[in-house]
């Protein structure tokens, strides 16, 4: 029902609405390079049943989604999992910053040994 995400190593992560230790759904893994699946969080109903509306990820690599059933009322819950592994690709802020400082670091270098 929903997509795949890819984190930056290459590994997608999904969720089904069925399957799983108790048929209500898993949020799953499949490392790069691999054939096997990684069953990351299992649901049974009063931790939330049919995940159907996507994973997202945060700064973190936590992720989270949300189940069309299950929880405390039955209407489903939002979820979070985190120690999943996700890697979080550096922000293009970071990345100028970073090259800014080793832009300015060679200048002074260069300025010191004239």
């Amino acid at each position: 029902w929903s997509g795949l995400i890819l984190d930056a190593a290459g590994n997608l992560y999904g969720e089904t609405t069925a399957g799983g230790a108790n048929g209500d759904g898993v949020v799953f893994e499949l490392p790069s390079g691999s054939n096997t699946i990684n069953v990351l969080a299992s649901f049974n109903g009063s931790n939330g049943q049919n995940p159907d509306g996507g994973l997202i990820a945060d700064a973190a690599g936590n992720l989270y989604g949300t189940t069309s059933a299950g929880g405390a009322s039955g209407n489903g819950v939002v979820f979070e999992l985190s120690g999943t592994g996700f890697v979080v690709a550096p922000e293009p802020a970071s990345l100028s910053l970073l090259a800014f400082g080793a832009a300015t670091l060679l200048f002074r270098r260069r300025r010191r040994h004239h």
